[in-house]
C-alpha cells in the first residue's frame, strides 16, 4: 500500500538577490512578482501554500491577499529556509512532504504540480524536480543542465545523477520546482553546504553529493520563465503585456 501523502506547498522568497534586489517585490502588472507566484501556487489546487520569507515587505505582500507567510532567519539556501518555515507552520508534523516553488517562477503552469509526488510512490526516492527536453526550455533563458539515468521502475521517472550550469551534453534542463520527503529536508538543512553547491550555486548538489536519489519528472513544452536578472524581468512583463 502507498503511504499516505499530505503536501504542503512552501515559496521561499529573500529580499537580497544579488543579481536583482528586492526581487520579490518587482511589479509585473499590477501585483509583485510573489502575489505572482502564489497565485499559481494556489491555482493548482494540491495542498496549502505558504510563503516562507526573510523580510516584512514580502509577508505583507502575501497576507494583504489573504495568503500564509511565515517569517525565518537568513539561510543560504532556499531549502534551508523551508526546513525551518515547515517547524514553524506546522510544528504538529501534520504535513509529510514539502514542495518547493521557487519564488522567482511567476508563469509556471499550476496544473504540473501535482505529478511532482508520483515518484514518491516508490520508497527509495528522497526528493523530486521537474526536467524538461532542452529543445523545448524558454529561448533566453540560463538553463542549469541534467544528466540521467532511468529511475528504477523504467517508466515514470529518470533518476538526476548530476546538474551543473555549464556546458554539458545532457538532452535535459532542469526546472526550479523540487519536492522533499519531510524527513530528507530536514536532513538536508543538518548537512553542511558542499564546495560543488557553492562553485555552482544548485542547492541540489548537497542532495546528490549525499548520494540521495532525485527522481526527476519529465515536462513537455510548459512556460517557465525564471526571473534572475533586469533582463529577465523585462522579458515577464512583456510576457504577462
Amino acid at each position: 500500500m502507498m503511504p499516505l501523502i499530505r503536501p504542503i506547498i512552501m515559496i521561499p522568497s529573500r529580499m537580497n538577490s544579488v543579481r536583482l534586489p528586492n526581487k520579490p517585490m518587482a511589479m509585473i502588472g499590477a501585483e509583485p512578482m510573489i502575489v505572482h507566484v502564489w497565485r499559481r501556487a494556489c491555482a493548482g489546487n494540491v495542498a496549502p501554500v505558504v510563503v516562507v520569507c526573510d523580510h516584512a515587505d514580502i509577508a505583507h505582500a502575501i497576507t494583504s491577499v489573504g495568503g500564509h507567510a511565515v517569517m525565518t532567519q537568513n539561510h543560504a539556501t532556499g531549502s534551508d529556509r523551508l526546513a525551518e518555515g515547515i517547524d514553524l507552520f506546522d510544528p504538529e508534523g501534520h504535513y509529510t512532504h514539502v514542495i518547493n516553488v521557487q519564488g522567482d517562477l511567476p508563469y509556471f503552469p499550476p496544473s504540473v504540480l501535482g505529478s511532482i509526488l508520483q515518484p514518491f510512490s516508490m520508497p527509495c526516492v528522497d526528493m523530486t524536480t521537474f526536467i524538461q527536453p532542452k529543445d523545448l526550455s524558454v529561448t533566453g533563458a540560463v538553463h542549469v543542465r541534467v544528466q540521467t539515468m532511468m529511475g528504477q521502475d523504467g517508466q515514470s521517472w529518470m533518476q538526476c545523477v548530476d546538474f551543473t550550469r555549464h556546458d554539458w551534453e545532457s538532452d535535459y534542463t532542469h526546472l526550479g520546482v523540487y519536492a522533499f520527503r519531510r524527513s530528507v529536508l530536514k536532513q538536508f538543512s543538518r548537512w553542511p553546504q558542499t564546495q560543488r553547491e557553492q562553485k555552482e550555486s544548485l542547492e541540489q548538489l548537497r542532495v546528490t553529493d549525499s548520494n540521495m536519489v532525485i527522481a526527476g519528472v519529465l515536462l513537455g513544452k510548459e512556460t517557465f520563465i525564471s526571473v534572475d536578472t533586469l533582463a529577465d524581468l523585462e522579458r515577464a512583463r512583456a510576457y504577462d503585456a
